[in-house]
């Protein structure tokens, strides 16, 4: 049987043998990323892990408390229920991301803040702050945030430090441009980084370290899975991805 360890201790062990590249606040990196491997795993239960639930309920977008079937709150929507993300965090700071479908390449991205546990919220339309697609959404603080997205001109990745209000271009490696990029997820002071190097049919994800609160990044390794990944978490210091088909796979030695 196959021991797993998690990518913390992968990573010190990089480190000491001198592999993995160091990226300081202005993107530079110093060294090329190591390889990391992936195996395939049993589906991860997080409903306990999420305070809030976000999802479309015709023209509306219908926020929950976890583990409850009643509606905390009922925000409606102009445009089509196209794809929509939550972040919280903690229990009363935290954001969604709405987005509608893409029309000639236009796209709505609105932006809700709450700081009372959705008793109440702000709206904030970021769709001329966006040059690209959404497909993530993080809040690390009561303040700041990222989004990562799939590239157009500007950026892969956008952070805000004021509650969502404004969002700039974010480089976690100067060095890499044509990548799609995924919202960072945060352990504590630990953070993990999910770059999508792009390609052929087979695309080849770049994974970047920082125990610094997003400080500093450290180039981890990169991968490549049988299938696209459609989103990764950090559960039990264990980094999971999750592919285009649903299936789970957990980062190892």
């Amino acid at each position: 049987m196959k021991r797993t360890i998690s990518i913390l201790g992968l990573l010190l062990v990089c480190m000491l043998a001198g592999c993995g590249g160091k990226t300081d606040e202005d993107g530079s990196t110093d060294a090329q990323a190591s390889n990391l491997e992936i195996v395939p795993c049993e589906a991860v239960d997080t409903a306990n892990d999420d305070l809030y639930t976000a999802e479309f309920a015709g023209n509306t977008i219908t926020v929950k408390p976890s583990g409850n079937e009643y509606s905390k709150l009922e925000i409606p929507i102009a445009y089509d229920p196209y794809q929509v993300y939550i972040s919280m965090f903690d229990a009363n700071h935290g954001s969604i991301l709405y987005c509608s479908s893409p029309a000639a390449g236009q796209m709505t991205k609105l932006l809700y803040y709450t700081d009372d546990g959705w008793d109440s919220y702000t709206e904030n339309d970021i769709s001329s702050q966006l040059d690209g697609y959404p497909n993530s959404l993080t809040m690390n603080s009561a303040e700041s945030g990222y989004i990562g997205a799939e590239l157009r001109s500007d950026a892969y990745l956008y952070r805000t430090d004021d509650a969502g209000q404004t969002w700039t271009p974010y480089a976690v490696d100067a060095s890499v441009d044509n990548c799609n990029g995924y919202a960072p997820v945060f352990d504590g002071k630990n953070a993990y980084m999910l770059l999508d190097m792009k390609g052929n049919d087979r695309h080849t994800y770049r994974l970047y370290f920082s125990e610094d609160g997003g400080a500093r990044w450290e180039a981890a390794g990169e991968f490549s899975p049988d299938e696209n990944v459609r989103g990764y978490f950090i559960k039990d210091g264990t980094v999971y991805i999750v592919d285009a088909k649903g299936g789970y796979w957990q980062l190892t030695k």
